[in-house]
Formats: structure tokens, C-alpha cells, sequence
């Protein structure tokens, strides 16, 4: 589930500049674009504050993906409000956090915002609470659409959250949604993608197509394949996932399982093949 980020405007620096204070010597430090260079300008005679850049939600998405988290910390701290903030495409900051897989951003967020979470939010970091209440307030949020195209159970089964993800299904969210973005995803494919078997079996169990093909040609068989995973593998096949089928590439579960090793996972689909 990707996502392409904002960066900052050409020329501008990477940070922030810290106000001055009231005095007769102010000075305002920028933070420029190479790591740890610092310029300090000073002006006397000034009796005023020193203007200055508050930091924006490029900034911290740029110290997001450059991985500084002191940087991050830094600007929350700055402005608390860039917490609830979102990229120009409307997907929140904490979601960015937690598509880069930054836990310690994620909680650096977290800290600020507390439970004010969106449905989206609290289905993919596991919010069963806050989860429960925003459907309890408005049940048709069980299958919005995320600013980038996802389902709250999209959400939660990628992100292999079994709670959140349990509790979707057993409200009744739909599982044959397919994604509003390029990758044209239902819920079978965002939990084979998340790796978590337990999600894999109660989508399948609740009425998801075993079969069904994302962006690609690429059917849920084909994920748990390519990933070694024999569980997965051995569930989907019971439930009638066809192990011949091809992606768009031309290949099969069993060439994707070849590719990468995984010598078990190819011997299980020969197997049942031989077993039709």
C-alpha cells in the first residue's frame, strides 16, 4: 500500500527557524537542507520579536522519511497541531507514519492526539475502544473509503490487526469491496499481504471470493505462495482457491513459490495437483 509523500518546496529550508526572544540581540536559527549545518544571523538594536516559520506538515513528513526521529519529535513540539495533520492527498500524517512502518513516529503522534483517531486510523493500528464508538455513532463508516482508497477491514487486515478486523466482520463490513485506488484490492488480498492467517480465514469465512484478482492478475493463493507461507497456503487451497490460475506476468503460485525458495510451499501445490 503505497503512498507517495510531499516534500518541501525548492529552496526553502528543511526546518523551522526558532522565534527570538524580546530583546536588544535576537537570533534566529535555520536549519538548512545538509545534516547538522546550522546559521545564525544576528540582528542588535531590535526591540521586537524576530519573525519566524512556524514548521508545516512538509517538514515533518520530510524528517518521516528521512527516519530522524528527534527531528519529528522536535517539530510536533513545535506545533502540537501537525499531529492531526495530513499530506496534500488528505492521508493523516499518523497513517504516513505507519505505512513507513515507524512505530516510534507512530507513537511520537499518538502522544499528542491521544484517542482522536478517525475510523481508518484506529482499524489499522488495532483501536478496538475508539474503533467500537465511531461505529456505534455512525455504523455506514463500517465501509468508507479512506482518502487514499482503502476499507477500514482493508486497513485492518493489512495491517494484521485481529481485533479490529474481527470486530469489522462481525458488524457486517462488506469483504468483496474493492479498493478506489490503482491497486484494486479486496479484503482477501490486503490480508494475504498482511501475513496474518487467522485474518485470511475469517475473510474467507465470511464470503470473500478466494479467487478474486487485484491489480496485476494477483489472486490471494498467489501471496501466500510467495511468501512461504504453507498455512496460508494449505487453507486457501482447502477453500477452493484454484492453483493454476496466472497473473497478468503469466505466472502461477507455483512459479511465484519456485522464484523464491520456498521448496515446501511448491511440493503442497504439486501435491494438489495431483490430487484433481
Amino acid at each position: 500500500m503505497g503512498l507517495a509523500l510531499g516534500g518541501n518546496r525548492g529552496g526553502e529550508s528543511n526546518g523551522w527557524a526558532a522565534p527570538g526572544e524580546n530583546s536588544t540581540v535576537s537570533v534566529r536559527v535555520f536549519f538548512g537542507r545538509a545534516p547538522g549545518s546550522v546559521a545564525f544571523m544576528m540582528s542588535a538594536g531590535v526591540s521586537h520579536q524576530t519573525p519566524h516559520r512556524m514548521p508545516t506538515v512538509d517538514d515533518l513528513l520530510a524528517a518521516l522519511t528521512s527516519r530522524s526521529l528527534d527531528r519529528f519529535r522536535e517539530l510536533l513540539a513545535a506545533d502540537a497541531g501537525l499531529a492531526s495533520a495530513r499530506d496534500a492527498h488528505g492521508v493523516s500524517v499518523l497513517m504516513t507514519a505507519r505505512y513507513h512502518q515507524r512505530f516510534d513516529m507512530v507513537e511520537a503522534v499518538l502522544e499528542q492526539r491521544g484517542d482522536d483517531l478517525d475510523v481508518f486510523e484506529s482499524a489499522a493500528l488495532g483501536k478496538l475502544s475508539r474503533l467500537t464508538r465511531l461505529l456505534a455513532q455512525d455504523p455506514k463508516l463500517i465501509d468508507a473509503y479512506s482518502p487514499d482508497g482503502f476499507t477500514p477491514l482493508q486497513l485492518a487486515t493489512f495491517f494484521a490487526e485481529p481485533a479490529t478486523a474481527k470486530l469489522l466482520l462481525q458488524r457486517g463490513a462488506n469483504v468483496e469491496l474493492v479498493s478506489k485506488n490503482p491497486m484494486a484490492l479486496r479484503a482477501i488480498h490486503s490480508a494475504a499481504a498482511g501475513g496474518s492467517a487467522e485474518i485470511v480465514e475469517r475473510v474467507v469465512l465470511a464470503g470473500a471470493d478466494v479467487n478474486a484478482r487485484q491489480h496485476g492478475g494477483f489472486t490471494a493463493l498467489q501471496a501466500a505462495a510467495g511468501a512461504g507461507r504453507m498455512d496460508m497456503t494449505r487453507f486457501l487451497l482447502a477453500h477452493g482457491a484454484e492453483r493454476n490460475v496466472r497473473n497478468d506476468a503469466g505466472k502461477s503460485a507455483r512459479d511465484l513459490a519456485h522464484e523464491k525458495g520456498h521448496v515446501a510451499v511448491v511440493q503442497l501445490l504439486d501435491g494438489a495437483s495431483r490430487s484433481v
